[in-house]
């Protein structure tokens, strides 16, 4: 006895036809307008005889030549029918391969999909233009980590509230100088640049809503640009933009540094423009620790921002 004829091989062959049935199932009931069926020039279509029963007449037919009716069982349905075979003249079907050589075409650079302001570059467009003295250089007594003082005074600027208590602005920032391990740079200090910072503020915007740590997202120019702005201050004529730079350098050294972070404040101010309608054109760099207010505006027109490439 052959394989194909035991028990298992039958039982395997009736699971085949099952599983091949399934299949013509799907395909013949999923078409939303047409169904087309393309059977071969000679013979009929062999995967639909798993509807035919051993030995028995083909439940599908298609139409002879000069004919357009299918039956299918019991039923008879009118199709189009069309010839689509070729002759036999291999000549005839012969196609005479055209080759074109394409024009050079001149294909421009990529941009990037994302922009991270803090990434953008373009200095030599910008310059200060007003500078707002805030008090004396506050005291740093052997601080090694410049980068843990930035985020302690990043977050004592975005928190501290001048309308409560002393005591208790001043036991808030000492909690996040320590939390950032941060020791040589006094909470006492830390609350009076919030408060020469709001003095200069009061001064500037006396009717303004400022809001720390507005995150903001906007599309410009097809690129996508993400960031956190430290302070917004919206007035009746629009935005200005405050970013903290907690540097100690010496002043000759301040309009370097401010022109430094100009392209990224020029890209969070264009995707507040783009999100609100309004004008965002005072851009200032807020240096606590030095006691300085600088803004920043374009030297000549708009000046080249470029920024780093970040994973779409």
């Amino acid at each position: 006895m052959s394989a194909a004829d035991s028990a298992l091989g039958r039982a395997a062959w009736h699971r085949a036809i099952q599983e091949d049935t399934r299949l013509l199932y799907v395909g013949v009931t999923r078409a939303r307008d047409y169904l087309v069926f393309a059977p071969p020039a000679k013979g009929a279509l062999n995967w639909l005889k798993v509807l035919d029963e051993t030995d028995g007449p083909s439940r599908l037919t298609f139409p002879p030549e000069g004919d357009n009716l299918i039956h299918v069982g019991d039923e008879t349905f009118v199709a189009d029918v069309r010839p689509l075979t070729a002759g036999d003249d291999v000549a005839a079907r012969a196609v005479k391969q055209t080759y074109v050589r394409p024009a050079a075409v001149e294909v421009p650079p990529a941009i990037p999909l994302h922009l991270r302001p803090s990434a953008a570059r373009g200095e030599a467009g910008w310059r200060i233009v007003e500078t707002l003295d805030l008090g004396p250089r506050l005291r740093l007594d052997g601080v090694s980590d410049m980068a843990s003082l930035g985020e302690a005074v990043h977050a004592i600027l975005a928190y501290d509230d001048p309308n409560r208590a002393p005591a208790v602005r001043e036991a808030d920032a000492q909690t996040i100088l320590d939390r950032w391990g941060v020791a040589g740079f006094s909470a006492r200090d830390a609350i009076a640049a919030s408060d020469r910072l709001h003095v200069a503020m009061n001064g500037r915007w006396p009717q303004s809503q400022r809001t720390p740590e507005v995150p903001v997202s906007a599309t410009l120019g097809g690129q996508l640009v993400n960031g956190r702005i430290d302070l917004l201050i919206e007035t009746a004529a629009g935005f200005a933009i405050i970013d903290h730079k907690s540097f100690p350098g010496s002043p000759d050294q301040w309009v370097d540094r401010a022109i430094h972070y100009a392209p990224q404040l020029a890209l969070y101010a264009e995707a507040v423009q783009a999100a609100t309608g309004r004008p965002c054109d005072e851009l200032f760099i807020h240096m606590p620790i030095v006691g300085a207010l600088l803004r920043v505006a374009a030297a000549a027109g708009d000046p080249p921002v470029s920024a780093e490439v970040l994973p779409s």
